[in-house]
Protein backbone atom coordinates (compact mmCIF):
# COMPACT_ATOMS: atom_id res chain seq x y z
CA UNK A 1 0.00 0.00 0.00
CA UNK A 2 1.02 3.15 -0.54
CA UNK A 3 0.48 6.69 -1.75
CA UNK A 4 0.25 5.81 -5.80
CA UNK A 5 -2.04 2.58 -4.77
CA UNK A 6 -4.22 5.19 -3.10
CA UNK A 7 -4.47 7.64 -5.93
CA UNK A 8 -5.24 4.96 -9.01
CA UNK A 9 -7.83 4.02 -6.04
CA UNK A 10 -9.44 6.84 -5.39
CA UNK A 11 -8.82 8.70 -8.80
CA UNK A 12 -10.87 6.00 -10.28
CA UNK A 13 -14.10 5.96 -8.14
CA UNK A 14 -13.57 10.17 -8.91
CA UNK A 15 -13.60 9.79 -12.37
CA UNK A 16 -16.60 7.17 -12.18
CA UNK A 17 -18.12 9.76 -9.04
CA UNK A 18 -18.92 6.48 -6.91
CA UNK A 19 -20.69 7.83 -3.82
CA UNK A 20 -18.39 6.23 -1.07
CA UNK A 21 -17.13 6.69 2.68
CA UNK A 22 -13.62 4.93 3.44
CA UNK A 23 -14.28 3.11 6.71
CA UNK A 24 -12.23 0.51 8.41
CA UNK A 25 -8.64 0.37 9.56
CA UNK A 26 -7.85 3.50 6.81
CA UNK A 27 -9.83 5.39 8.17
CA UNK A 28 -8.84 4.59 12.11
CA UNK A 29 -5.39 5.15 10.45
CA UNK A 30 -6.54 8.33 9.15
CA UNK A 31 -7.75 9.63 12.12
CA UNK A 32 -5.34 7.92 14.59
CA UNK A 33 -2.08 6.36 13.76
CA UNK A 34 -1.06 3.82 10.99
CA UNK A 35 -1.84 0.30 12.29
CA UNK A 36 -1.31 -2.85 9.45
CA UNK A 37 -4.49 -4.43 8.73
CA UNK A 38 -5.59 -7.29 10.71
CA UNK A 39 -7.59 -10.22 10.33
CA UNK A 40 -11.11 -10.42 12.94
CA UNK A 41 -8.94 -12.93 14.98
CA UNK A 42 -6.54 -9.59 15.28
CA UNK A 43 -3.71 -11.63 13.29
CA UNK A 44 -1.78 -8.79 11.52
CA UNK A 45 -1.25 -9.73 7.68
CA UNK A 46 1.11 -7.90 5.16
CA UNK A 47 -1.88 -7.07 3.05
CA UNK A 48 -3.39 -3.77 2.50
CA UNK A 49 -6.92 -3.91 2.88
CA UNK A 50 -9.37 -1.07 1.96
CA UNK A 51 -12.85 -0.99 3.37
CA UNK A 52 -15.38 1.17 1.31
CA UNK A 53 -19.18 1.80 2.55
CA UNK A 54 -20.60 2.58 -1.00
CA UNK A 55 -23.76 3.97 -1.62
CA UNK A 56 -26.54 1.58 -2.30
CA UNK A 57 -28.58 2.55 -5.13
CA UNK A 58 -28.93 1.38 -8.60
CA UNK A 59 -26.84 4.25 -9.99
CA UNK A 60 -24.02 3.98 -7.78
CA UNK A 61 -23.74 0.08 -8.28
CA UNK A 62 -23.06 0.45 -11.95
CA UNK A 63 -20.60 2.96 -11.95
CA UNK A 64 -18.61 1.27 -9.01
CA UNK A 65 -18.67 -2.04 -11.44
CA UNK A 66 -17.48 0.28 -13.90
CA UNK A 67 -14.57 1.77 -11.55
CA UNK A 68 -13.86 -1.71 -10.08
CA UNK A 69 -13.28 -2.93 -13.59
CA UNK A 70 -11.06 0.06 -14.59
CA UNK A 71 -8.77 -0.84 -11.67
CA UNK A 72 -8.48 -4.45 -13.47
CA UNK A 73 -11.15 -6.88 -12.50
CA UNK A 74 -13.66 -8.75 -14.42
CA UNK A 75 -17.20 -7.54 -13.64
CA UNK A 76 -19.11 -9.18 -15.90
CA UNK A 77 -21.54 -11.77 -13.81
CA UNK A 78 -22.00 -8.81 -11.28
CA UNK A 79 -23.31 -6.76 -14.46
CA UNK A 80 -25.20 -10.28 -16.16
CA UNK A 81 -26.75 -11.20 -12.32
CA UNK A 82 -30.39 -8.84 -11.09
CA UNK A 83 -28.16 -6.47 -8.72
CA UNK A 84 -29.61 -5.55 -5.19
CA UNK A 85 -27.51 -3.18 -4.10
CA UNK A 86 -28.95 -2.82 -0.39
CA UNK A 87 -26.87 -6.48 -0.33
CA UNK A 88 -24.26 -7.00 -2.74
CA UNK A 89 -20.70 -7.43 -1.08
CA UNK A 90 -17.88 -6.86 -3.26
CA UNK A 91 -14.75 -8.58 -2.22
CA UNK A 92 -11.52 -7.90 -4.88
CA UNK A 93 -7.76 -8.72 -4.24
CA UNK A 94 -5.44 -7.39 -6.39
CA UNK A 95 -2.32 -9.51 -5.84
CA UNK A 96 0.28 -8.14 -7.98
CA UNK A 97 0.13 -4.70 -5.83
CA UNK A 98 -0.55 -6.44 -2.84
CA UNK A 99 -4.38 -5.54 -1.60
CA UNK A 100 -7.44 -5.89 -1.14
CA UNK A 101 -10.75 -4.20 -1.32
CA UNK A 102 -14.36 -4.54 0.01
CA UNK A 103 -17.25 -2.47 -0.86
CA UNK A 104 -19.97 -2.83 1.45
CA UNK A 105 -23.84 -1.56 1.13
CA UNK A 106 -24.01 -0.70 4.73
CA UNK A 107 -21.83 -0.78 8.15
CA UNK A 108 -23.33 -2.11 12.02
CA UNK A 109 -24.23 1.55 12.70
CA UNK A 110 -28.31 1.84 11.76
CA UNK A 111 -27.51 5.20 10.28
CA UNK A 112 -28.32 5.50 6.38
CA UNK A 113 -25.42 6.50 4.08
CA UNK A 114 -26.70 9.97 3.25
CA UNK A 115 -26.60 11.16 6.67
CA UNK A 116 -23.26 9.47 7.13
CA UNK A 117 -21.93 11.02 3.68
CA UNK A 118 -23.41 14.44 4.84
CA UNK A 119 -20.59 14.00 8.13
CA UNK A 120 -18.40 13.16 5.69
CA UNK A 121 -14.09 14.34 5.89
CA UNK A 122 -13.05 15.09 2.50
CA UNK A 123 -8.95 15.06 1.92
CA UNK A 124 -7.77 16.67 -1.91
CA UNK A 125 -4.42 16.01 -2.64
CA UNK A 126 -3.36 16.85 -6.37
CA UNK A 127 -6.76 17.26 -7.51
CA UNK A 128 -7.75 13.91 -5.98
CA UNK A 129 -10.55 13.98 -3.58
CA UNK A 130 -11.07 11.28 -0.57
CA UNK A 131 -13.75 11.19 1.59
CA UNK A 132 -13.92 9.39 5.03
CA UNK A 133 -16.73 8.57 7.38
CA UNK A 134 -16.72 11.00 10.15
CA UNK A 135 -14.91 10.57 12.95
CA UNK A 136 -17.90 9.94 15.33
CA UNK A 137 -19.53 7.60 12.76
CA UNK A 138 -16.45 5.61 12.82
CA UNK A 139 -16.32 5.69 16.36
CA UNK A 140 -20.13 3.78 16.62
CA UNK A 141 -19.48 1.66 13.94
CA UNK A 142 -16.32 0.05 15.70
CA UNK A 143 -18.28 0.18 19.27
CA UNK A 144 -20.92 -1.95 17.30
CA UNK A 145 -18.96 -4.04 15.86
CA UNK A 146 -17.37 -4.72 19.16
CA UNK A 147 -14.63 -7.32 18.05
CA UNK A 148 -10.92 -6.69 19.97
CA UNK A 149 -9.34 -5.57 16.80
CA UNK A 150 -12.05 -2.55 16.94
CA UNK A 151 -11.66 -2.02 21.12
CA UNK A 152 -8.02 -1.24 19.63
CA UNK A 153 -8.65 0.79 17.23
CA UNK A 154 -11.10 2.94 19.41
CA UNK A 155 -8.14 3.31 21.88
CA UNK A 156 -6.16 4.34 18.82
CA UNK A 157 -8.93 7.13 18.03
CA UNK A 158 -9.39 8.47 21.80
CA UNK A 159 -5.64 8.83 22.29
CA UNK A 160 -5.59 10.82 19.07
CA UNK A 161 -8.40 12.74 19.17
CA UNK A 162 -9.74 12.93 22.93
CA UNK A 163 -11.79 15.56 22.63
CA UNK A 164 -14.54 13.34 20.81
CA UNK A 165 -14.60 11.14 23.29
CA UNK A 166 -16.66 12.02 26.79
CA UNK A 167 -15.05 12.34 29.67
CA UNK A 168 -14.80 9.03 31.26
CA UNK A 169 -17.24 8.64 34.53
CA UNK A 170 -16.04 8.27 37.73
Amino acid sequence: MGYSTDIKIFSTLQKYDVDYLIIGGTAVSFYGEYRKSRLANGQVVETADYDFWYNPNLGNYYRLLSAVEELGKDVARYRDETPDPKKDVFKFEFEEENYTIDFLPHIMVPISFREAFERRTMVERDGIVAYFIGLDDLINDKQALGRQKDFDDIDNLRKHNPDSFPPPHP
